[in-house]
Parts: structure tokens; sequence; C-alpha cells
């Protein structure tokens, strides 16, 4: 959606126009600009009961603040958005507002007030030029001044030669600088008259003897700006002490990352250590398990020695047996053997004959 668009005011206006605070700084604007007016000029206005427009009048709070300002004068509302003209229709409706461009309408105007929108086009005065032909007396503009860096919504700067002193048959009538509450613009907003050459307006004006120093608005916003430099002097002396804690942290960060790198090199040389270590482990545990192994080994030769020993035992108590039975025997029959030899002998001695001797 392109920027500054009529599709893109109305997409603004239904959507967060008012949460972003513009209807505030609508009302802000327009009260900034006639405050700052001459007095002088003001009353000269009073009296004539003319008409006024605001040009860009948003959803119609600007319209509202002039219509109180200039009970008696006819007020008017004009935007381009169709969505903030239905919207200033329903919150005030005792004003007449209309969408669209003033050439649609063929309507003049007294005065025509338009803040803070010329610096939505890239050829403000070009726009200031088609505003002026459908003014009859006098136009009051204001819009950022010297604003170096522009919001994306935002075409144009203005500085102090942006604006020629005659425009056709106006001339530049009153022109001021002033600073903005940062609460609504945060920077200066310059506010320019220009009012027609042969206008009654101007005749009856006396601008040389308009005293600034003496208007209370002036007043008014110089003690801002007062207030505004003693905030920012107090803030340069919290902003030095806070840079101050700064460095003094950036020192102790320093030390604490050495001795992070400290810590870190010392989890790196335990870790190295660990990975030295695992690989011993991991040496011992063959061992280990080599020595397992073997004394599986030996335990399976074990327990079939200690079966041949048994067996060996079982063979021998076997044979010992067989041993004794053995030694019995011999002894029964050494015992038949002595038994026969007395025999023998007995018998020899009863017959010689059976010596054998002739």
């Amino acid at each position: 959606m392109e920027i500054n668009s009529k599709k893109y005011w109305d997409s603004r206006f239904e959507e967060d126009w008012e949460s972003k605070g513009g209807r505030n700084q609508t009302q802000y604007f327009t009260n900034l600009a006639l405050r700052l007016l001459p007095s002088s000029l003001i009353n000269t206005i009073k009296k004539e009961k003319l008409t006024f427009l605001d040009w860009g009048c948003a959803e119609g709070d600007g319209v509202d603040v002039i219509g109180s300002y200039f009970p008696e004068f006819h007020v008017s509302g004009l935007d381009f958005s169709k969505s903030a003209i239905r919207k200033a229709r329903e919150n005030y409706p005792k004003y007449t507002f209309y969408d669209g461009a003033l050439e649609e309408y063929g309507k003049k105007f007294d005065v025509i007030f338009t803040s803070n929108c010329l610096e939505h086009y890239t050829n403000p005065l070009e726009w200031v030029q088609k505003i002026l032909e459908f003014t009859n007396e006098m136009l009051i503009v204001m819009v950022p001044f010297q604003e170096k860096n522009r919001i994306k919504e935002h075409f144009y700067t203005f500085e102090y030669g942006t604006f020629p002193l005659e425009i056709n048959s106006f001339i530049m009538s009153y022109f001021k600088v002033v600073n903005s509450n940062p609460e609504y613009w945060p920077g200066k907003q310059l506010l320019i008259v220009f009012t027609k050459k042969d206008s009654k307006i101007l005749s009856e004006l006396n601008l040389e003897i308009y005293n600034p120093q003496m208007d209370e608005a002036v007043n008014e916003e110089e003690d801002f700006v007062t207030k505004l430099n003693e905030d920012i002097k107090k803030r340069d002396e919290a902003n030095k002490i806070i840079n101050e804690e700064n460095q003094t942290l950036k020192e102790w960060i320093g030390k604490l990352k050495e001795e992070i790198e400290l810590r870190d090199q010392g989890v790196l040389d335990l870790r190295n250590e660990l990975i030295e270590k695992d690989k011993w482990i991991a040496i011992l545990q063959d061992e280990v398990n080599k020595r397992e192994e073997n004394s599986v080994g030996l335990l399976n030769e074990t327990m079939e020695k200690d079966k041949w020993i048994k067996i060996l035992k079982d063979e021998v108590e076997k044979r010992d047996q067989a041993t004794l039975f053995l030694k019995a025997e011999i002894e029964e029959k050494n015992k038949w053997i002595e038994i026969l030899k007395s025999e023998v002998e007995k018998r020899d001695q009863v017959n010689p004959n059976n010596l054998g001797i002739d």
C-alpha cells in the first residue's frame, strides 16, 4: 500500500489513528497554533465573523477546538479520507465536513487553517498555491520545522527559507518557530500566516508593536523549553553517572571474561585428562577381561583335574581294597602252607621211607 495515498489514510483512520494518539495530537497542534497567534490578530479576526475551514481535519478534533475559540464563526472541516470525515461527522455533528478536494465543491472560505498536513507531500508549496485559490482573507499554516530524521509518512523538511514572503496576492504576515511538547511531537513547529494584500484584516493589524515576550502562550512555551533544558541537563548528569558505571561494569566484565577463559582452559585440561584416563581404563578393562578369561580357563582346568583326582582316588581305594583282599588271601594261604608243612613233617617222622633213603 502506497504511503499517504487515500487508501493508506483510510486504513490509518479505521485501524490505529486514535490508538496511536492522532486525535490528541490534532487537538494539541490546533490549540498551540491559536495560542501562538498575536492577540491583535485574534481580536481582528473575531470582529469580522468569518467562515473558517480546517484543511486536512482528520476526525474533526481541530474543528471543535477552532469552534470553541470562535463560536461566532461558521467552522468547517475537509479531508480527502472518507473514513476520517465519516468519523468527524459522528464525533461533531454540529459542524460541516467535506470529503475530497476543495475544487470539487467550488467553495471559498475567509480563513483556511492547515496543521501538520503539508509535510506529507513532496511539493507542499504547490498545495499552498492551490489552497490560496479558495482563501478570501487568510491562510494559517503549521508544519514540523527542521525535521532532519523524517518519519516515513513525512516527505518534506521545512527550513527558514522554504516559504516565500509573497505568494500570488498573499503576503507573509506572521512567522513563528516554537518547541513542541515531546509528548505530542519530538521537535519544533513552524507557524506561518499568509494574508491577502487587500484584506481589511491586514489593514487593521499592527504587528510591528507585537511583543512575543509579553504573550502568555509564548511565555508558556518558553517556560516549557526552560524546564525541558533543565530536564536534559539532569539527564545528561544521569547519563554521565550511568556511563561511569558502564565503564566500571565493562572493566569487571573484562576481568570476568579473563577468569572465564582461564576456567575454560582448566575445564579443557580436565577434559583432556579425563580422555587420557578413559583410554587407560579401557586398556585396564581389556586386561581384566583377559585375566577373567584366563581365570575361567584355569577354573575349568582345575575342575577337570578335580574330577580326575576323584576318579584316581576311587581307583586307589578300589586297589587298596583289592590289596587288602590279596593280603588276607596270602595270609590264609600262608596258614595253609604252615599247616601242610606241619603235616608233612609229621608224616616224615612216622614213615622214614618217605624220605627217599635207600
